[in-house]
């Protein structure tokens, strides 16, 4: 599979395609969520399903997108997204049991909860294999550098050349045991 034609998308175009991702998550977790507590699918028609469905969806984008979680740079994410991502799917949830509560659909009090951790594994694993995979394809043809002194001055380095498009940092070699890593 050629993810060229992915990583060359605009951002307007990434931001699209990762709230389509998104709501195609939002609505496979509420599936599987009463999957896994009932163990059975269930039809968008009963008990008014599709109206608590298309609620926590867009409740969960504009949350999600309130949150900033839109504008992160997958290639520089962090566990800072990742919060977020678990904010928001906390969000998610309450909205799915605030909604099934007062449309008076049947719904176990452990959906929402299942839901919300499916939704979780789903949005932030998601993001997490993108960002693997983009270092993976960034880090090819880069040169592997060991940096000889672990102090200040070779945290700096090593800091200054994270932003490097030819090298990349291995390890830290330094001859002070007080610094060696047990």
């Amino acid at each position: 599979m050629n993810l060229n034609k992915i990583w060359r998308l605009s951002r307007p175009k990434k931001r699209f395609l990762s709230v389509a991702i998104d709501a195609v998550f939002i609505s496979l977790s509420f599936y599987l969520a009463f999957w896994a507590r009932l163990g059975r699918s269930i039809s968008l028609s009963e008990s008014n399903y599709i109206y608590i469905l298309g609620g926590t969806i867009l409740v969960t984008i504009y949350v999600f997108t309130r949150l900033g979680l839109y504008r992160a740079i997958l290639r520089y994410l962090t566990f800072h997204a990742l919060a977020v991502v678990s904010i928001g799917t906390a969000i998610s949830a309450a909205t799915f049991g605030l909604l099934a509560f007062y449309i008076d659909s049947f719904v176990p009090r452990s959906v929402p909860i299942i839901y919300g951790s499916f939704l979780c594994l789903l949005c932030g694993g998601s993001r997490l294999l993108v960002r693997v995979l983009l270092s993976e394809v960034l880090n090819r043809g880069r040169k592997k550098v060991l940096i000889y002194g672990a102090g200040s001055a070779g945290r700096q380095l090593a800091q200054a050349m994270r932003s490097s498009d030819t090298h990349k940092v291995e390890a830290f070699v330094d001859e002070d045991v007080a610094i060696k890593n047990p």
